[in-house]
């Protein structure tokens, strides 16, 4: 297909002409090859997986090895019987909670307004299974913990570019082989909060994107034949006109719960449901003139499980609500609480550049360390009373941030989440009104206080001197390509996740499976666009794999980290005049070689041949600059 480039049909008036002569050698040259135009069925697996890197300066080409111990325990969960009979049947996150649900109503979830899938979290301890997850989220922090948390997850974007096309694509996508969907999340409440002087309720400009979920809700149940369950979070302390109309527009009153009698901090939030809600046991559920409170028992029977070791909190009182970390120079306009203050409150507020309500910086607010410092609730700490399982963002964060860079970016993203104890108690008495076999509060499931999320999914390649393919390889190279689209040709998927539909960016590879080699670190001739050298650079990697014989004819895995060459090299030919040259070289090879390339998508921060890529950036090693490099690189 690479061939065509004159004669594709392009867009445009449709009009008679002659073929150009450049058109009619085209033409010549497809009959001639059409010969080779075949499928090697019998072609073995490689187990050689190779991968490739460009940077403006020069490529790096790196090839696999035997499979690390996170391979081979992949491998062996791919070939238990367990999973072979619940293959794909439900979403298998990377780090996060799973209960190995392999029963209940089959579930698709979207989430408006997501954060970091506090809903996956929370529906993942219940006995049903995911089978797409639909994720609408704008902060890109965000969306990299959630798109490499939970691989697979279709990432929506704005709510407002949420259309009824979309949700239909969606719908075509996952079949109809679902039991109900599951919309919901908590727009914001900057505008509504009480916290925030100067409110303007429904008609800011942040949290007046609440009426893009009755939209969406609508087009869902058009797009959908199966029932659909909605819901809209919201804080407590908003007006009591803002509370009406939010009440008016879905149509049923909320439910308020607040975490503290299964947690040891405060957050009241207004839950829209449109599922009945029964109390249970010792629960009580009060009526109030607008909503209605949920009121739990204590079923805190630990109160200092969620801090970290060594640490203690002398005070019964529960934590205040999580905000968002915000560091400023001066303090805010009229801060909430700064009245009833005490003066060493305002001192530490003061010296933590104002990061919180000055109301967290009371004694009894603060967790003492070893050496007797107070300080506030470390990231992990406040993961944990969120309900999210320890190690969920704190191991999350990029390593590149400094410590209070990543206090900053993880304490953001837990004060915009829900509370995952609060969502698994309401999903609770959804499933128990659908499906009359669900047994309702299993507060081991519920309140799993032992929860540590894997640190697996974000470990990094490690480097070997030999790059021989063994057996298991091979194995593991054939689940990947099971995962391939029609095609064969473009695997989207890692292993045990369902499909994605239309989503972008793929769901990448973990090259954290296979040990690599550096093969090679080059310098480009000529500078190009970054495309066309990422385009190079697999050829270049295909050159190498065919410099021994015994390595042609097999069908071969290779891995890149741009989206683009991605797509081009599964279609196996492209409009542009830049990639074409190169897409005609890896596709003689590909003929000449009898290859069957399977091209898939590997994250950049995880792929191994981006340490050779940057190489040609190096400076020389002289007398003039030896002892500062040496000082750059730190000890050897």
């Amino acid at each position: 297909m690479c061939l065509l480039s004159t004669v594709w049909p392009k867009e445009g008036p449709k009009v008679r002409k002659p073929l150009s002569a450049k058109g009619v050698q085209e033409l010549l040259h497809s009959v001639c090859m059409l010969g080779l135009a075949g499928a090697d069925l019998r072609a073995p697996i490689s187990g050689l997986v190779t991968c490739s890197d460009a940077s403006e300066h020069g490529g790096g080409i790196c090839s696999s090895g035997r499979l690390t111990d996170l391979g081979m325990a992949e491998l062996n969960k791919l070939q238990s019987p367990e999973y072979k009979r619940t293959r794909c049947a439900a979403f298998q996150p990377q780090g996060a909670v799973s209960m190995q649900n392999d029963k209940g109503p089959r579930v698709v979830v979207i989430s408006l307004f997501d954060g970091i899938a506090a809903l996956m979290c929370a529906l993942c301890r219940l006995e049903c299974r995911v089978v797409a997850f639909a994720s609408s989220e704008v902060d890109k922090a965000c969306c990299r913990l959630v798109r490499r948390r939970w691989p697979g997850v279709m990432e929506l974007g704005d709510v407002r570019k949420v259309t009824a096309s979309m949700l239909e694509t969606l719908s075509r996508s996952v079949g109809y082989q679902i039991d109900f969907v599951l919309c919901g999340g908590g727009s914001p409440c900057q505008d509504l909060t009480a916290l925030l002087a100067g409110r303007e309720g429904l008609a800011g400009a942040r949290s007046k994107l609440f009426f893009e979920m009755p939209r969406i809700f609508q087009d869902l149940k058009r797009a959908f034949a199966c029932p659909i369950f909605t819901f809209v979070e919201n804080v407590f302390s908003m007006t009591k006109e803002s509370r009406d109309q939010f009440s008016e527009t879905l149509g049923h009153q909320p439910v308020l719960i607040d975490c503290t009698a299964f947690s040891k901090c405060r957050r009241p939030r207004l839950f829209w449901v449109d599922w009945p809600i029964t109390a249970r046991g010792q629960e009580e559920m009060v009526e109030h003139d607008t909503y209605r409170e949920w009121k739990f028992p204590d079923l805190c029977t630990d109160p200092n499980w969620w801090l970290d070791n060594g640490c203690s909190h002398s005070s019964n009182m529960p934590l205040p609500t999580f905000t968002r970390a915000l560091p400023r120079s001066t303090p805010p306009r009229q801060p909430a609480g700064v009245q009833t203050a005490s003066s060493d409150a305002i001192q530490r507020w003061s010296a933590d550049n104002y990061r919180f309500q000055v109301y967290q910086y009371e004694v009894w607010h603060l967790v003492k360390r070893p050496d007797g410092v107070l300080r506030v609730p470390s990231v992990m700490e406040r993961e944990k009373l969120m309900g999210f399982p320890a190690g969920y963002v704190s191991e999350g964060l990029s390593p590149k941030l400094t410590m209070m860079e990543a206090f900053d970016q993880g304490a953001c993203m837990l004060g915009n989440s829900f509370n995952v104890y609060c969502i698994t108690f309401l999903l609770d008495e959804l499933l128990a009104h659908f499906s009359t076999t669900h047994k309702p509060r299993q507060l081991d499931r519920i309140l799993a206080r032992d929860e540590v999320a894997s640190t697996a999914w974000c470990v990094k390649p490690q480097f070997v001197t030999n790059s021989s393919p063994d057996t298991h390889a091979c194995m593991l190279v054939q689940e990947f390509l099971r995962q391939g689209d029609r095609g064969g040709t473009d695997v989207k998927l890692d292993v045990g996740i369902p499909f994605r539909a239309r989503a972008w960016p793929r769901a990448g590879i973990r090259s954290s499976l296979f040990h690599w080699k550096i093969i090679n670190g080059f310098k480009w001739r000529h500078p190009s666009h970054i495309n066309v050298l990422e385009l190079q650079a697999t050829v270049n990697a295909l050159q190498w794999r065919l410099r021994k014989v015994s390595r042609f004819r097999h069908r071969v895995l290779h891995l890149v980290d741009n989206q683009v060459v991605a797509s081009v090299i599964s279609k196996g030919r492209t409009s542009s005049h830049r990639l074409r040259r190169a897409i005609q070289k890896l596709s003689s090879l590909l003929l000449a070689g009898e290859i069957r390339l399977a091209v898939a998508y590997v994250a950049s921060e995880d792929n191994p041949s981006d340490l050779p890529s940057r190489w040609a950036k190096r400076q020389p090693i002289s007398k003039s600059n030896f002892g500062k490099r040496a000082r750059k690189s730190g000890p050897v």
